[in-house]
């Protein structure tokens, strides 16, 4: 098994993790697959794909209503916020711009279909302070410390298929765990909403 498998495991564990608290905690519906395979340009690198479950409202939008806005913004974000902490790097931002760039497209279009896309550079300091604080409580150890080969089932040649109810059995209690911690962004996403969203909208509640 190739080395970038595992970077991209851990990316996708990010997302993971953040579609389970939506679905615990908030109003997300959590994910159904995850996939690994290489990229078109270099078979040495990898990328993932990871599906959530749609709720027949959600099918029908092509865009995640006001509400859900935090919690898709925490989902985008959560994959290289997971790659930097397993790189041990200081930043996501390298993340940002190589391997999570369809992450950053859905991220900027989630704030632009609000019209509050603008003022993200005040949201992604936020982000980075997050990020910052995750490091160093070491937040992130128990999650890193998966072997991912014992969730990784091969089909073809070197794509992957990740055993989510396996995965989902085995970070249960880390996942509880980070509730604390993720719920610290979601509120920040809030608090940037109010702040620039609803202040366009004085009708909203």
């Amino acid at each position: 098994m190739k080395d970038d498998v595992k970077r991209v495991f851990f990316h996708e564990l990010g997302h993971f993790v953040a579609h389970e608290l939506n679905k615990r905690y908030y109003k997300g519906t959590g994910t159904k697959s995850i996939e690994i395979f290489p990229t078109e340009v270099d078979k040495n690198l990898f990328q993932g794909d990871a599906k959530v479950v749609c709720t027949a409202d959600e099918k029908e939008r092509d865009v995640p209503n006001i509400e859900m806005l935090p919690e898709v913004l925490a989902a985008a974000t959560y994959g290289c916020i997971f790659q930097a902490y397993y790189k041990k790097e200081d930043s996501f931002d390298d993340c940002f711009a190589k391997n999570g760039t369809e992450d950053t497209t859905l991220w900027k279009e989630a704030m632009r279909n609000f019209r509050i896309d603008d003022f993200r550079n005040e949201i992604l300091a936020d982000e980075r302070e997050f990020y910052k604080s995750l490091w160093s409580k070491k937040e992130l150890e128990d999650f890193i410390k998966l072997d991912q080969e014992n969730y990784l089932t091969e089909h073809g040649t070197e794509n992957y298929y990740v055993d989510i109810d396996k995965l989902r059995t085995d970070t249960e209690a880390f996942v509880t765990n980070h509730r604390k911690a993720y719920d610290a962004l979601i509120q920040k996403y809030q608090a940037y909403i109010d702040k620039h969203y609803k202040a366009q909208t004085p009708n909203i509640v």
